[in-house]
C-alpha cells in the first residue's frame, strides 16, 4: 500500500462505482398487508400510508402515496414482517398495490 492505494498492478483497470439510482418503484401486494404499519412508522421520507382498500383478511393495505420521495433505503422492506412490500430501482418514481385479483393501483 503507498499514499493509502492499493497498488494493483497495471494490468487491472480502475473500479467505477456506479451512482444509485434516483428513483424507485415501490411494490405493496395488498393481500400480504396486515395493516401493522410498521413499514408506514420507519419510513424516514413519510411514501407510505393506510389505504382504504381491504384485503381478502380484512385489512387495509399500506399504499405508496409519495413515491417520488422515495430514497431506496428499503427499512420499510425490512420491517415488513408478511413480505408484502418490495423496493426496487427503477426508470421512475412509481408506488404500485397489486392485488391476487390480478389488479394494480398505480401511483405516480
Amino acid at each position: 500500500m503507498e499514499n493509502g492505494f492499493i497498488d494493483r498492478g497495471a494490468s487491472h483497470a480502475p473500479e467505477v462505482v456506479a451512482s444509485p439510482p434516483k428513483e424507485y418503484e415501490i411494490v405493496v401486494i395488498g393481500d400480504r398487508c396486515k395493516e401493522c404499519s410498521l413499514c408506514i412508522n420507519v419510513c424516514p421520507k413519510d411514501v407510505l400510508a393506510r389505504g382504504q382498500r381491504m384485503n381478502k383478511k380484512g385489512y387495509r393495505a399500506t399504499v405508496p402515496v409519495k413515491p417520488e420521495a422515495c430514497v431506496g433505503c428499503r427499512v420499510c422492506e425490512w420491517a415488513c414482517p408478511d413480505f408484502a412490500l418490495f423496493v426496487r430501482p427503477s426508470e421512475k418514481a412509481i408506488g404500485r398495490v397489486e392485488w391476487s385479483n390480478g389488479e394494480e393501483v398505480i401511483s405516480h
